[in-house]
């Protein structure tokens, strides 16, 4: 069995209309459209599960960049289950994007941010160009208020690049944004030895 992430999903999207379109190349066990916890409005994305690999890679093959409720679908493999529904040791079928762990291999850093953005919009903008891992938008500590700038995961690597050539000064609400690959942290230093200064007896 295999998990296909499907990103760029338009809002008015059902589960049968996917289930109509993905049927075609294949028997589907699962249909999952994610939706925000609080407010129960899809975000964008959903997994299609079919019972068959080669199907799947077929059904990628085949309808990435189709038209669905009006808007190109991006398509992906998420990852592979077994017959009982278990994911590969190490994963969870949860339904949901697995979970982030910070890495400046696989992560954008997006600066010059409008203060009105936030992290669903960010993520939106950039699935149309792959699968996104997450989204982290850096706020004040104190007041909650964007400071400007987000890190965007992206597992793929040539996803990843064609985002950033893609989106890097693109306007967004009159501000350009700054879209680069994110840079590991600095290594903490190590403690300086004290300097020693000669006494008279050296001199």
């Amino acid at each position: 069995m295999l998990s296909i992430y499907v990103g760029n999903l338009a809002e008015s999207v059902c589960k049968e209309e996917l289930q109509s379109l993905f049927e075609q190349h294949g028997p589907i066990d699962r249909i999952n459209i994610v939706a925000d916890r609080d407010s129960g409005q899809p975000r964008g994305f959903a997994f299609v599960d079919m019972v068959n690999e080669d199907d799947a890679r077929a059904a990628i093959q085949a309808l990435e960049g189709h038209e669905v409720g009006g808007q190109a679908v991006k398509l992906s493999i998420a990852h592979s289950q077994t017959r009982a529904g278990r994911a590969p040791a190490g994963r969870q079928s949860t339904g949901r994007p697995p979970p982030r762990q910070r890495s400046a291999v696989t992560e954008i850093y997006v600066g010059n941010i409008p203060r009105t953005v936030g992290e669903a919009e960010l993520q939106s903008l950039f699935e149309q160009h792959g699968r996104v891992g997450g989204v982290s938008l850096i706020k004040d500590r104190e007041t909650g208020v964007s400071r400007g700038f987000a890190f965007v995961e992206m597992p793929d690597d040539e996803e990843r690049r064609a985002a950033i050539d893609a989106l890097h000064e693109h306007d967004l609400q009159d501000r350009r944004l700054t879209v680069r690959q994110a840079k590991p942290p600095a290594k903490p230093r190590g403690k300086r030895p004290p300097r020693r200064y000669p006494n008279r007896s050296e001199e």
